[in-house]
């Protein structure tokens, strides 16, 4: 497993800002497990119903690249058997759930994409899952992402691949009339300029699949406001990654960026303004294909 490691999850929603902004790896696991319990959520399940779970062995062998705390996983392991197989990758350990927090058929690996899957890999998964990676992503990284998938699925092995397209998450709405918005759209607007492409995936990545010789390629889409209860909180949770943007533009120095005292008070005035009404909200894509028997 040494030589397989996957590409970082830079700033896939949420994830890498909360990492790099905690103190601790308790800290870390808290803000991510909230963050994955609001987003399973917004898009309505964790495999989906009728397109993935019907498709899979009673005892499937499962990879979930980009793992944050391994807690999806977790949680879909205590929906089959103990003789299950659950494999998580990601960049970081810091906020992995212990091992006293998860079922002995769940284990996590420190690993990185750039580099394709070892061929002992290969062919080794009935499913393979990745989320939510768009922010950290170049266009020139989705076929390989896509393509290593491909390596590691089983012969009629299935794909599930959930992104959210950032590149929606303007103009900033109100649950009310007079909700104000103004900071929550300036510190939006400067914190993704520096995340370009993010829509990109939209209409490239079912080709990308076709082109590696996925079948049966379905694309459903959700958004993140679709459950009323939940838009607060995704949106101080998206802010928060903002923030976490705009506090690294301030320590590096570029004079083109807000000084961090700046980004503490449009941050601020950000929070008050989603307690005022104010929320964001995007499409959240869902892929689905199947490698060829």
């Amino acid at each position: 497993m040494a030589n397989f490691r996957l590409q970082p999850t830079q700033l896939p929603f949420l994830d890498n800002v909360c990492i790099l902004e905690a103190v601790d790896q308790s800290s870390a696991s808290i803000q991510l497990n909230a963050q994955h319990k609001l987003l399973v959520k917004a898009v309505g399940y964790h495999l989906h119903p009728t397109i993935i779970q019907p498709h899979l062995p009673a005892e499937p062998k499962v990879a979930d690249l980009g793992a944050g705390t391994g807690t999806f996983l977790v949680d879909i392991a205590n929906q089959y058997p103990s003789t299950a197989q659950f494999d998580g990758y990601d960049i970081s350990d810091v906020a992995w759930l212990p091992p006293t927090e998860r079922p002995a058929n769940v284990t996590l690996h420190l690993t990185n994409c750039k580099k394709p899957p070892p061929p002992a890999l290969h062919g080794a998964y009935d499913l393979v899952t990745l989320r939510f990676l768009n922010s950290g992503m170049g266009i020139e990284d989705w076929h390989p992402r896509a393509s290593h998938a491909f390596q590691l699925l089983k012969p009629g092995g299935a794909l599930q691949w959930i992104e959210a397209n950032f590149a929606q998450v303007l103009p900033i709405l109100q649950s009310h009339p007079d909700a104000v918005t103004s900071a929550s759209e300036k510190g939006t607007v400067r914190a993704m300029h520096e995340s370009p492409h993010t829509d990109w995936f939209v209409a490239n990545l079912p080709p990308i699949l076709d082109s590696l010789g996925f079948h049966g390629i379905k694309q459903n889409v959700t958004r993140t406001d679709r459950l009323p209860e939940t838009r607060a909180e995704l949106s101080r949770l998206f802010f928060g990654a903002l923030y976490g943007i705009l506090r690294r533009m301030a320590a590096s120095g570029r004079k083109d960026a807000w000084t961090l005292e700046e980004a503490e008070e449009i941050y601020a005035e950000m929070l008050r303004e989603v307690d005022a009404g104010a929320y964001v909200t995007c499409d959240l894509h869902q892929f689905f294909a199947f490698k060829p028997l």
